[in-house]
């Protein structure tokens, strides 16, 4: 995460914590690419009571499109989140299942890209999950594409159109995980 990447995580923590879970984010589902896993590390930085329940899950890494999407196998990032658990992962968990250098080479050829209807089904079971939670606060630090397809509903003109998501900013989500 760059400096700008920084402030914008540390800048979202101090609203959440501020106007939408002032007493503490009783749970929080976080992607496994190094990125989220950085951009949560700075919003929990406005939770210092550290009660919230932390889950890793590729349910909500980024649609994998380009090679920023490619993961990080759950060993290393022990090392560098000691404090979260990494042990449900495969350790080639994003999609395509290979390793990072295989992966790059079949995305340039573009035979790893998520297929719409992959994501879909993807995006519907991370709903399911999200309707099965039991907690009060809920926080999903995830990626502008994943955003877009929780969102997303499929208009009478036949075209899907969803809310895109800035760096660090906050979406209420609500609506369309509870909506069925």
């Amino acid at each position: 995460v760059t400096e700008l990447g920084m402030y914008q995580s540390r800048e979202a923590g101090k609203v959440l914590r501020e106007t939408v879970a002032p007493r503490t984010v009783d749970y929080m589902m976080i992607s496994p690419l190094r990125r989220a896993l950085q951009t949560a590390s700075y919003i929990l930085e406005s939770f210092p009571e550290k009660q919230t329940t932390i889950e890793i899950s590729k349910e909500c890494a980024e649609v994998m499109l380009y090679a920023c999407d490619i993961g990080t196998p759950p060993a290393a990032l022990s090392q560098e989140f000691p404090d979260w658990d990494f042990s449900h992962l495969e350790k080639f968990w994003w999609p395509g299942g290979k390793d990072p250098g295989e992966t790059w080479t079949l995305m340039q050829q573009r035979k790893c890209q998520e297929k719409d209807a992959d994501v879909s089904k993807r995006i519907d079971g991370l709903k399911h999950y999200l309707r099965t939670l039991e907690y009060e606060n809920i926080a999903l630090v995830c990626h502008g594409d994943v955003i877009w397809w929780l969102t997303s509903e499929v208009k009478a003109d036949g075209v899907r159109y969803g809310t895109t998501a800035k760096n660090g900013e906050i979406i209420d989500i609500t609506d369309h995980i509870f909506t069925l």
